[in-house]
């Protein structure tokens, strides 16, 4: 295997910006956390913005650690690159201050540093895909000076009635209420926002003419679910918009023990996992796509099957 570096994957601009800036005023319960020894520990980062930067701004096998949402102060997340997808790993903190990541344990933060940058670990789930955890995403990033002159800017739309102009005044006035055609057209703008989600890994799938079951390569990115020969088949056989589904659920109808369905107005798809953990994801992950569909459709125009 090639010697690849391991020093934190930053952008070659300048000047250095860091993700803790940002919310340092507000709130400094992490920075004094034992994990900001390492670069790559980014204490405010949700797994949505984790998703956005790894998805495509860093090459395969790069990786950074953020508190977990769900687990308490005690509980974190390694958010790793794959190769088409980011997938989330569980680190813990035990009650006598060690760490626990997968089935190993570490004494202290220094331990479990070194274990990430110097051993580079292979890393995987259930689903048997592995990766070398190579590039340490650094919460330091070189930034450049880069700014767009403002020369257009106009009104495009009413509020109460009445274009809203210059004045000296900081504010204006908004619906004292909590619903009005202004509030109400700006809650769709912002539900318009698509919370990113990716995974990838072989399904088995049953075919739509001659019912037989054929083993697939599925990406999903976003809001579209692409199926492949192989992992190595450059282009999709099919591009579905999750967005159309009308449900996705388990499905045990035909004898599998990890089989689910994806429901479309035109066509019900059927599938297999390999396992409990990997179907259930799946599963959880087409859910919450699904629940987007009232968005605007993206367009799917592949008709192979």
């Amino acid at each position: 295997m090639a010697e690849m570096s391991n020093q934190p994957f930053v952008s070659s601009a300048s000047p250095r910006a860091t993700s803790v800036s940002r919310s340092s005023e507000s709130s400094t319960a992490y920075l004094s956390d034992p994990m900001m020894k390492m670069k790559w520990f980014h204490p405010f980062l949700t797994r949505h913005s984790a998703e956005c930067m790894l998805i495509d701004n860093a090459p395969e096998g790069s990786y950074l650690l953020r508190p977990s949402a769900t687990g308490g102060k005690d509980q974190y997340t390694l958010s790793v690159k794959f190769s088409q997808s980011v997938q989330h790993m569980k680190v813990k903190r035990l009650p006598d201050n060690r760490y626990q990541f997968g089935r190993s344990f570490f004494d202290n933060v220094n331990a479990l540093k070194k274990h990430f940058e110097l051993e580079r670990p292979i890393v995987g789930g259930e689903s048997g895909i592995t990766v070398v955890l190579s590039y340490p995403y650094s919460r330091e990033v070189d930034e450049q000076h880069l700014y767009t002159e403002v020369h257009h800017h106009a009104v495009t739309r009413m509020v109460n009635n009445a274009v809203v102009e210059e004045s000296d005044s900081d504010s204006y006035d908004l619906p004292d209420t909590d619903s009005s055609p202004e509030l109400d057209s700006l809650h769709r703008r912002l539900q318009q926002i698509t919370p990113v989600a990716s995974r990838e890994g072989y399904l088995t799938k049953l075919g739509k003419i001659k019912k037989n079951w054929k083993v697939r390569w599925f990406v999903l990115r976003n809001t579209t679910l692409s199926y492949y020969k192989t992992k190595q088949s450059p282009k999709p056989i099919r591009s579905i918009n999750v967005l159309r589904g009308i449900s996705a659920d388990y499905d045990p109808s035909f004898g599998k023990d990890f089989g689910f369905r994806l429901v479309l107005p035109e066509r019900t798809f059927f599938f297999f996992a390999n396992n409990e953990e990997d179907c259930s994801q799946w599963v959880d992950l087409l859910k919450a796509t699904i629940q987007n569909r009232d968005r605007p459709e993206v367009s799917d125009d592949s008709t192979r099957c």
